[in-house]
């Protein structure tokens, strides 16, 4: 497998079109399986036992296993054994490195009947300051996981590889199913990780065809769900009586002291994200919530509340109300397109931002507190992070699909994606076209465009370079 970045210029009928990552596999024939999903990506109900997964996963957490790994004079290398071709592989040291019964313990965890981090009630007292120290552990477990199943298909061991693949597939998808979206993302890099592997054993002789496993992986692989609907867990738990009153016509004023730790919140947001004092920000934001009261205040009254209701709450508290209200119809704008296709969600999603964008622009001339502002800017990275692997998935489809074709078709590349007729193609995830392919001397490439309006990245740009192994002794 060669995974390479390209800046440049394809000359593709008269189009031309830039490249971030460009990944060249040397593929082999290879029919499905008997039965087709004898070698499957997750583990199947019947494989699993009653439990908690998080505490396999923090059970491998252990000082005296992860620790000597750690110490292994070889550790520094894991990134480096990843990128190299299997062939090319020092199997003994990987062997020697792996540190077999955390990774047991792993094994264990990702077939559990289900995965409570019991991190809620944490999150809900801690907020924003919520330490997640066990995420960089499990970032390592992804990386130790990959080695495993490389060495296993390096030694032919396809039964255990899949097996391997399964356990990483399942702890991303468990990470998920945290309530914070730095879970989620660490997820999404394990998940990625796993399908790098897939790519390299597909390129191995006498490999098994993974097209239904691949077909068989939930949509989309990995939700979110849970992440973005705690970002209002954590709004809430620096603001607690702040929405309590919001949701509360009735309610009279704050305590000074309530009202005066909400605003060093706001100060302490600002500060983490412009670096600024925070005794500056705090300062500033009185000044802001000053000159929106107006506004505030007929935003409340046509929500319920008498102008003398009003007038009887601290100008900070009134803006701040405010402030929390603008967060939840922001969050919501960009939320309520979680369960649309990427090319449907992208168009509302990118107007959302540029009004979001021009919220941040307006305050400085109308006043307000920035907790929208602050808070919800990175959410379309996330997005976009979640469409780029499911499109991956889909490509890799395909490329089994391709397989499958060259096997009953005496070695055979398709001309195009619509000879395959025995499997269906998916569409590309992320515009919800057809993938591009077409055959240049010997090669077939396979291409998803990145969606209209979004500049060029390897994060949103995928090209499969794919050709056909020649001989038995031809590696990735």
């Amino acid at each position: 497998m060669l995974r390479v970045l390209v800046s440049g210029l394809c000359i593709f009928g008269m189009a031309s079109e830039a490249w971030g990552q460009v990944t060249k596999l040397k593929i082999r024939p290879q029919s499905e399986p008997v039965p087709a999903l004898k070698y499957r990506l997750l583990p199947e109900v019947r494989d699993l036992g009653c439990g908690n997964a998080a505490l396999h996963y923090q059970r491998a957490h252990s000082p005296e296993w992860l620790g000597r790994v750690r110490r292994h004079p070889d550790y520094q290398k894991t990134h480096d054994w990843l990128e190299l071709p299997l062939s090319a592989m020092p199997l003994d040291k990987v062997s020697n490195l792996l540190p077999r019964q955390a990774l047991e313990e792993v094994d264990l965890g990702a077939r559990r009947d289900h995965c409570d981090w019991q991190l809620l009630d944490r999150l809900r007292k801690d907020g924003i300051m919520m330490l997640l120290p066990e995420m960089q552990v499990l970032r390592e477990y992804g990386t130790l996981l990959a080695l495993r199943a490389r060495l296993e298909m390096a030694e032919k061991k396809f039964d255990k590889a899949a097996y391997t693949l399964q356990t990483g597939f399942a702890l991303a998808r468990h990470l998920d199913e945290s309530p914070t979206l730095i879970a989620g993302l660490v997820g999404l890099a394990i998940a990625n990780s796993m399908c790098n592997q897939v790519e390299a054993m597909l390129q191995v002789q006498d490999a098994p065809n993974q097209y239904w496993a691949l077909t068989d992986l939930p949509r989309p692989f990995i939700s979110l769900r849970t992440g973005f609907q705690s970002e209002k867990i954590t709004i809430d738990s620096m603001f607690p009586e702040l929405r309590a009153a919001l949701n509360d016509p009735k309610s009279g004023p704050m305590s000074v002291q309530r009202v005066q730790e909400s605003l060093n919140n706001v100060a302490l947001l600002g500060a983490l994200s412009d670096g600024e004092n925070r005794q500056g920000m705090r300062f500033s934001a009185a000044i802001m919530a000053a000159k929106i009261h107006p506004v505030a205040k007929e935003y409340l009254i046509q929500r319920g509340r008498t102008a003398a209701q009003v007038d009887a709450l601290p100008v900070i508290q009134v803006a701040l109300m405010y402030a929390l209200a603008q967060y939840d119809a922001h969050f919501d704008h960009m939320y309520k397109w979680q369960n649309v296709p990427f090319w449907e969600m992208e168009p509302g999603l990118n107007k959302a931002f540029k009004k979001l964008a021009a919220s941040r622009v307006n305050m400085m001339s109308t006043g307000g507190i920035p907790l929208a502002e602050l808070l919800l800017p990175a959410v379309q990275h996330v997005y976009i992070s979640r469409a780029r692997l499911d499109r991956r998935i889909a490509a890799l489809r395909c490329v089994e699909a391709i397989r499958l074709y060259a096997a009953a078709h005496q070695g055979k590349l398709p001309e195009s994606l619509g000879d395959i007729k025995d499997v269906p193609i998916p569409i590309d995830p992320v515009t919800g076209k057809n993938f591009e392919y077409r055959l240049e001397k010997g090669t077939a490439i396979l291409i998803g465009r990145w969606p209209p309006g979004l500049p060029v990245s390897e994060m949103n740009t995928l090209r499969y370079e794919l050709t056909l192994a020649t001989s038995a002794k031809e590696t990735d």
